[in-house]
């Protein structure tokens, strides 16, 4: 009896697990050593091919995870990326962090708080391409404390980005 509900709990585990990453095409974070980003450092995501249909549109966001040593209410960040052709495209991103009162935005677990920020909505990409994004942060400080990763996630459009809600 017992050997059959082991059988059901893997059997119930691997479908709920499946279930999880649905409509989930790409999803990479990056450590930044010791919580500091130096303002030479980019980060960059190679997303080699992914599981994408032509005729089908994906969302891209920003993920960042930050700490309590995070200085300011607000991040800019540079994004170097190709999702929309061959060429690299360059976009400046103000991200609110926390509002006027330094309550931390996003999902906050201790110290460290998540943000997942929409990107770019509704965009064409082609399972034979790979694409590159490259993020820089944008703020004054050469080394900038309390940011501790930096995520791309891709999904395929109309599949909720549970981060969001």
């Amino acid at each position: 009896m017992k050997r059959h509900s082991s059988f059901w709990v893997v059997v119930g585990s691997i479908f709920l697990f499946a279930g999880c990453n649905k409509g989930e095409v790409f999803f990479r974070f990056h450590q930044i050593e010791n919580s500091v980003w130096d303002k030479n450092s980019p980060i960059v995501f190679d997303t080699g091919s992914m599981d994408v249909s032509p005729s089908k549109y994906c969302d891209v966001s920003v993920e960042i995870t930050s700490n309590g040593a995070y200085p300011y209410q607000n991040i800019w960040l540079f994004i170097e990326q190709n999702l929309q052709d061959s060429l690299m495209h360059t976009d400046s991103l103000e991200i609110q962090l926390a509002d006027s009162n330094r309550k931390w935005l996003g999902s906050k677990v201790g110290e460290l708080c998540q943000l997942s920020i929409p990107y770019i909505r509704s965009v064409q990409l082609d399972s034979a391409k790979s694409y590159r994004l490259q993020i820089r942060q944008g703020m004054s400080d050469e080394k900038l404390k309390g940011i501790e990763k930096i995520g791309i996630k891709i999904m395929k459009s109309g599949f909720p980005n549970k981060a969001q809600s």
